[in-house]
């Protein structure tokens, strides 16, 4: 079994919004795999299915993102399953607009979301896909603001052509360890 985590906001006031591009790319994976069976608990909404006879899970974490490890740890418990197993997709502000990065471990990075997974699950030995949504070039706009705003319009095509990008690397890293994910798409 492999579990993805797009991280991101519930509520449609952060629809769209830099912060939620793990919710996109959970999104847009779940219509190209056709995945109809949905179950939602109170700690994330999950879409479950299979590809190439590989059970997978899809999740959209219902607690904000800052509180993201809650239901990683949820998730760890209920389908006994390593850290391995699971797939974190999130934005990052360090990377220029539409640049990915597959990560196996490291900090958070200064991500609420990723820092709360870490302490959640007391190891930062997982895998991640980073998705660039670049940082603020004004200094009067500060990132929280910039993380929930959304994408300029000239940012959207490139945007469109990321999700595309990381949905071939979720296929890809179900099917393959990080390691070579890594090597293959970084």
């Amino acid at each position: 079994m492999k579990i993805l985590i797009g991280l991101g906001n519930p509520g449609t006031k952060y629809l769209d919004t830099r912060h939620n591009i793990g919710f996109s790319i959970i999104d847009t994976f779940a219509k190209q795999l056709k995945i109809d069976k949905k179950e939602r608990k109170a700690k994330c909404s999950m879409q479950f299915g299979e590809l190439d006879e590989i059970d997978i899970v899809l999740v959209k974490p219902r607690t904000f993102i800052n509180n993201s490890g809650i239901a990683i740890k949820y998730l760890l418990d209920r389908f006994k399953v390593e850290l391995s197993d699971i797939l974190i997709i999130y934005d990052d502000i360090a990377l220029p607009v539409g640049k990915v990065r597959v990560r196996i471990n490291g900090s958070s990075g200064g991500h609420n979301g990723i820092k709360s997974i870490i302490e959640s699950t007391n190891g930062n030995i997982f895998p991640r896909l980073r998705i660039g949504v670049g940082s603020p070039n004004h200094t009067n706009i500060d990132l929280v603001n910039w993380v929930l705003g959304k994408f300029e319009e000239e940012e959207k095509i490139l945007m469109e052509e990321t999700i595309a990008k990381c949905v071939e690397i979720l296929s890809f890293w179900i099917h393959n360890d990080s390691d070579t994910t890594m090597n293959m798409f970084n």
